[in-house]
């Protein structure tokens, strides 16, 4: 059997650090796995001692993950939604949730995030998020959706789509198939639903059809089982899900993310059987991060994928075709210099902020950001 052409086969990950400084056991690890990019989380910043020191501290991060990666082209990536969901420490922006996002005002609002993020060096945005709030009781998406309805989630996803991509930050569209229709919760609980495709394609699938054609490079997966359409496996590793219906049916021809193998909706991460179902999936990017996702399980699953290369012929080549869309993927990146924002500056985009987020429809939806999320 030929060797892979590409053989860092950890360029099939993306991992994450435990604090605001690299570790000496971590740096060794991200030189060993050489991972396609590194995702920041809240405990990757010094919180409360100003944004110059702050920002000196991330800078040197970034800095040491560039010294370890023998790879020009590396994902800095990030959670950045509004509301809960925003990393960075003030004078950073804190937007509301995107439901609430006037319709006038999403593009203003994708470029201030778009050239925030560009200023902190990051390249890759995980999100938006794509899924319809169809489900009035749904504790995981919410108000982090767009809109109830798939034609208004589309028209307004498509207005931040064509605002953001003027700065050249990759975005990665989440949480497909769509999970505003479950109830339960993807961090904490393997959620269920009884939907058939037919009723996926008339909704669900709606908002990712419009940003394949729009051309999106990457898609991220959810972690949630449809026992009508794969008795089997849930979304993350279903053949049927992320082969047939995405790749096959819908067309995409890009790099398909996990969602956080942290979550509790996935708990066989690193298994040999975990690894060869993502294989199959045509699943091309396992992201190593949460709270209970050490770096140890990146490293074991690049192993255990080599191992599986070496005695399957089938899988050689689902992994060399998959090495190849990270390839194009990473070759598309652009790199972005962590620079501090002009003062004046942060104050617009913080008054913008402010004045969205005023409505006393959004008492209470805002708190201190967790890493659960």
């Amino acid at each position: 059997m030929p060797l892979l052409k590409h053989k860092s086969l950890g360029k099939k990950t993306i991992i994450e650090f435990s604090g605001a400084e690299m570790t000496a056991a971590e740096a060794k690890i991200l030189r060993r796995l050489q991972p396609a990019g590194v995702m920041f989380r809240k405990r990757n910043f010094k919180g409360d001692i100003g944004y110059e020191a702050w920002l000196s501290a991330y800078q040197k991060l970034q800095a040491d993950v560039r010294n370890e990666i023998k790879d020009s082209r590396i994902i800095f990536c990030v959670d950045h939604e509004g509301g809960k969901i925003v990393r960075f420490p003030p004078p950073i922006t804190r937007f509301p949730y995107q439901f609430y996002w006037p319709e006038d005002q999403i593009s203003r609002v994708a470029s201030v995030i778009a050239l925030e993020l560009k200023s902190l060096g990051i390249n890759f945005l995980l999100g938006p998020a794509l899924d319809v709030w169809s489900n009035p009781s749904n504790q995981a998406i919410a108000d982090r959706a767009f809109a109830k309805e798939p034609d208004q989630v589309i028209s307004r996803a498509a207005v931040f789509f064509k605002s953001f991509a003027k700065f050249g930050i990759v975005t990665c569209p989440k949480h497909f198939p769509g999970h505003g229709g479950t109830v339960e919760d993807s961090h904490f609980v393997l959620p269920k639903l009884d939907s058939t495709l037919d009723e996926l394609r008339a909704c669900e699938l709606l908002p990712f059809k419009m940003a394949i054609n729009f051309g999106t490079p990457c898609l991220m997966s959810a972690h949630i089982w449809f026992p009508k359409i794969d008795q089997q496996n849930p979304t993350t590793y279903s053949k049927i899900f992320m082969d047939d219906l995405l790749r096959k049916e819908l067309g995409f021809k890009g790099v398909l993310m996990t969602d956080a193998l942290a979550m509790a909706a996935v708990t066989d991460r690193g298994s040999d059987q975990f690894v060869s179902k993502l294989s199959s999936a045509m699943v091309d990017i396992a992201l190593f991060v949460g709270n209970d996702c050490r770096l140890e399980e990146a490293v074991n699953f690049s192993d255990n994928l080599e191992m599986l290369v070496q005695r399957d012929k089938m899988v050689a080549q689902e992994v060399e075709d998959s090495l190849e869309r990270i390839d194009k993927l990473l070759s598309g990146l652009k790199s972005f210099d962590c620079v501090r924002l002009p003062e004046a500056v942060l104050e617009e985009h913080n008054a913008l902020a402010k004045n969205l987020s005023s409505s006393s429809l959004l008492s209470g939806k805002f708190g201190i950001a967790t890493d659960k999320f």
